[in-house]
């Protein structure tokens, strides 16, 4: 909580951002999750994988532009990306942008850090679902 003496408006990396999940991004955190259960046998390991995205997520409502924009990322969807590490392998990729209702955090897209670059046609497609 700030003093009354100091405002958002002088202080905006002291702001809460809303944190949102596109459409794409959603998909992205069932698919992976589901990828583990089956990789593990382990249904409470799927389910772990799945609350940590969100968890994670949840750690940029405050100072969001910590992580570095990812250049690659940014030029090939032409949104200015950042990228936040879950578990050391998997990359959750958001944009920060001012909205209507406030500061907000929109998580793009999650992958693993062990799949190739983004290609052109994965690219449309999240783009397709935000």
């Amino acid at each position: 909580m700030l003093p009354d003496s100091l405002s958002d408006d002088e202080y905006p990396s002291l702001r809460r951002y809303m944190i949102r999940f596109s459409k794409e991004a959603k998909l992205n955190a069932v698919e992976q999750a589901h990828g583990l259960f089956l990789f593990t046998g382990e249904e409470k390991d799927g389910l772990a994988l799945h609350d940590d995205f969100y968890a994670h997520a949840a750690t940029l409502a405050t100072l969001p532009d910590r992580h570095v924009i990812r250049r690659a990322e940014s030029k090939l969807l032409g949104l200015e990306l950042r990228r936040l590490v879950v578990r050391s392998q998997f990359h959750l990729f958001y944009r920060i942008e001012d909205g209507d209702d406030g500061p907000m955090v929109v998580v793009v897209y999650i992958r693993s850090g062990y799949q190739k670059p983004l290609s052109k046609d994965e690219a449309r497609r999240i783009l397709e679902n935000q």
